[in-house]
Parts: structure tokens; C-alpha cells; sequence
């Protein structure tokens, strides 16, 4: 019995705040005369033939760009650090934590990936 109290009391304030919210909606503005000769001597002004236009400047010359030099290859890479534990390492917890975040940000969205419900 109170859940029916409590919905009619609920039914009664929304129909105040409804019919007051009705009340206070502004009129609508009345739109102004359109006077048909107007609309026809603004195309006519719209219609105009287009004015001629001044030649541009010449372009600059084109810049003259070195070619590329070509190194040689080393033959060999250099080698790399063996693993020794944890200190091998070359970045730290912090780092490698920013490059899974900066990674997680820079790949493709997820809704432009395929879907696979376990990556496996």
C-alpha cells in the first residue's frame, strides 16, 4: 500500500513541474514577410560574371636538393650484451612500464582490429 502512495505522489509532482514547464515555454517568433522580388534581385546580384583576376608572380625557382650519401654497411653488427639477470637491462621498471603504456595508446583502435575473444 505505501509503494501506491509513494507512485501517486510521484505522478502528481511530475504533473506540476510538466505543466509548469509548459507555461514558461517562450511563444514562437513570427518569421518575417519574404518579399519575392528581393529573393530575385539578390540572385540577380549573385549572378554577377565573375571579375577578372590578376595573374599571380612567377613561382621561385625550384630549390636544388644534394643527393643522399651512401654509407657503407659495417660487415658485422656489433655484439650484443649476454643476459647476466635482472641488471641487464637497459631500461628500468619505469620506463618499461611508459613504453607498454605509450605502446597500448599508439596501436590501432580496437574497433578496427579483428576480434578474438582470447589473444592466443
Amino acid at each position: 500500500m505505501e509503494s501506491l502512495w509513494s507512485l501517486f505522489v510521484i505522478y502528481v509532482i511530475a504533473s506540476v513541474v510538466g505543466a509548469l514547464m509548459r507555461r514558461s515555454q517562450t511563444p514562437a517568433r513570427p518569421r518575417p514577410e519574404v518579399d519575392p522580388e528581393e529573393i530575385l534581385r539578390r540572385w540577380a546580384q549573385m549572378e554577377r560574371p565573375p571579375q577578372p583576376v590578376e595573374e599571380p608572380e612567377p613561382a621561385a625557382a625550384p630549390i636544388q636538393v644534394e643527393p643522399r650519401v651512401v654509407l657503407p654497411e659495417p660487415e658485422a653488427a656489433p655484439p650484443l650484451p649476454a643476459a647476466a639477470g635482472p641488471s641487464a637491462l637497459p631500461l628500468g621498471r619505469r620506463q618499461l612500464l611508459r613504453g607498454v603504456i605509450w605502446g597500448e595508446i599508439l596501436r590501432p583502435p580496437r574497433a578496427l582490429r579483428r576480434y578474438r575473444p582470447f589473444d592466443w
